[in-house]
């Protein structure tokens, strides 16, 4: 058997060659039957710098720790700045968080009855609503056309409480069932209601100029909060 190799350069493949002796053709001269072999030998064409012992700021430290832990466990624990970085929307994000992961049983008899509560005010304000607004309810945003300005009652506290008793009812509801389609919906009926609210509110302002002081004073939907 006979064996040659070629030469190869650095991250070339190297090609090997094996030569072995066959049976003699009928001519009477020896045949050989050469193999041809390529592999492919891996090679990193950037050879890294060597790097420094663990801790030097070196490039392999940074490739190994990718976010700087060391550093950032002693930003975290500077007692310098402790209490002036928003640590405690920090703490509550993790509280949120591991409610939503195992929400405690407990909880959940409170919000459905935070819900009914929603529900039956949200119901008790809409009907007050309705029976203070009198002739001048309207179902469209445009006032009517003997309509007069409706500023006392509970319309001292709120400008559009129907509006306001309507969502509050649809959310107790939405909760309280525990459907994600009725809470969805809730918020789409949200964004249709004021919208709704602002053009008729437009028009309030182009019939009663005194309304702009009334809208700066009063809550939108829901007395003392929103």
């Amino acid at each position: 058997m006979q064996l040659s190799l070629s030469p190869t350069c650095l991250g070339v493949a190297r090609k090997r060659v094996v030569s072995l002796a066959g049976p003699r053709a009928r001519c009477g001269l020896p045949c050989r039957l050469t193999v041809v072999r390529a592999t492919e030998e891996a090679s990193d064409p950037v050879t890294k710098a060597k790097s420094g012992p663990a801790g030097t700021g070196t490039d392999t430290d940074t490739d190994s720790d990718r976010f700087a832990s060391k550093d950032l466990i002693d930003d975290v624990l500077d007692p310098t700045e402790l209490g002036g970085r928003g640590e405690g929307w920090f703490v509550a994000q993790l509280v949120a968080f591991a409610v939503l992961l195992f929400p405690p049983a407990g909880l959940t008899g409170a919000v459905d009855s935070l819900a009914l509560l929603s529900l039956l005010s949200g119901l008790a304000l809409a009907s007050i609503a309705l029976y203070n607004l009198g002739p001048s309810l309207s179902p469209l945003p445009k006032p009517r056309k003997n309509h007069a300005l409706v500023t006392d009652g509970i319309y001292g506290l709120s400008r559009h409480p129907m509006y306001g008793g309507v969502l509050l009812a649809a959310l107790g509801l939405s909760v309280l069932s525990h459907n994600e389609t009725r809470l969805l919906t809730t918020i789409g009926l949200w964004w249709i209601l004021e919208n709704k609210a602002n053009l008729e509110e437009a028009a309030l302002e182009e019939l009663y100029p005194e309304y702009p002081v009334y809208k700066a004073k009063v809550k939108k939907f829901i007395p003392y909060l929103f």
